[in-house]
């Protein structure tokens, strides 16, 4: 099974970077009164968070195409995660709603219409 190199993930830590910097200077330019220089840069810097999402999505489909056996390994995993929050879920009603506000019905004063 051949590993997908770390090199393809690099570029969307370094985008992603390069995005987060021109927004947030883009916010800050707008906060000290420069409106449209601002505006430009924080137009730039989403410009490059959608282009990092593309580039996200290609490693997705070269992750599905040269690791077809990982689709099942991860969709059992996330069929394992989610019947466990959900169990979880229905535990905490249980206790939170059926046990405990139970007594707090019993202690309510009677005839307070």
């Amino acid at each position: 099974m051949a590993q997908i190199s770390s090199s393809l993930f690099q570029p969307v830590l370094i985008l992603g970077l390069v995005a987060i910097v021109l927004i947030v200077a883009g916010q800050v330019m707008r906060s000290r009164g420069a409106g449209e220089r601002a505006e430009k840069v924080a137009d730039i810097g989403f410009g490059i968070a959608l282009l990092t999402g593309v580039y996200i999505v290609v490693l997705l489909l070269i992750a599905l195409f040269s690791e077809p056996d990982l689709i099942y390994d991860a969709a059992v995993n996330i069929l394992i995660v989610a019947v466990f929050f959900l169990l979880l879920l229905f535990v905490l009603f249980g206790v939170f709603e059926l046990i405990l506000s139970r007594g707090r019905r019993r202690r309510a004063p009677r005839g307070s219409d």
